[in-house]
């Protein structure tokens, strides 16, 4: 399982709950950590940050993956 975060203090929280929930094997990053060989170059403005922070994004998500 990969469990991308914000930042490393979110994923710090995530972690201590993790093995609660019976997941052991997780990998955590930041988008910033991805590696992707390539810097980050773009960002999202009002209107797609808006959409991100939908409830409806999670049905689009799951879809995709």
């Amino acid at each position: 399982m990969l469990i991308l975060g914000p930042n490393r203090a979110f994923l710090g929280s995530i972690a201590a709950v993790l093995p609660a929930l019976g997941e052991v094997d997780v990998e955590q990053t930041t988008v910033e950590e991805l590696p992707t060989g390539e810097p980050l170059r773009g960002s999202d403005g009002e209107e797609a940050t808006a959409v991100k922070h939908d409830v409806r994004m999670a049905e689009v998500l799951r879809r995709a993956l």
